[in-house]
């Protein structure tokens, strides 16, 4: 039995009938290939985030984000457990329309609705849950003493 072959460059369909072609369909067959819905999100390189306390400023954390290159930071309550998350866009609108002060802790307007993966989830849960919802945080549990 021959193996099978991804759509020839043009022919659209794609690997999931989503039109894609040239290159395209190579890397996303190239994946199928080596599975790697099974792997777990450890086996990618995921570096720990900057996080921030519930009490900073919004101002300070619009500046750390566009300082650091961020769109995003978690925060943390004082023993580092996740409580929520801020954004670059969401902080700049609620200044813009001025729902909030620069001086406004973040914690009065982050995000509490959180989509959060172990690292010990399969890359296709990770690909699910940033489809469903746009981000995900890749949290593990801390050892403590």
């Amino acid at each position: 039995m021959a193996p099978a072959q991804p759509p020839a460059a043009g022919q659209g369909g794609g690997v999931n009938g989503r039109g894609l072609s040239g290159p395209d369909v190579w890397v996303e067959w190239v994946w199928l290939l080596l599975g790697w819905w099974d792997r777990k999100v450890s086996s990618m390189y995921v570096s720990a985030p900057l996080t921030v306390l519930p009490s900073v400023q919004c101002q300070d954390a619009v500046d750390i984000m566009l300082e650091e290159g961020l769109d995003q930071l978690p925060v943390v309550s004082q023993p580092g457990e996740l409580v929520g998350i801020v954004t670059l866009r969401s902080l700049m609108t609620s200044l813009a329309v001025q729902r909030s002060l620069p001086s406004t802790p973040v914690g009065e307007v982050m995000c509490r609705d959180l989509c959060t993966l172990s690292r010990d989830h399969t890359l296709l849960e990770l690909s699910k849950k940033l489809q469903l919802h746009g981000c995900a945080l890749i949290v593990h549990s801390q050892r403590r003493e």
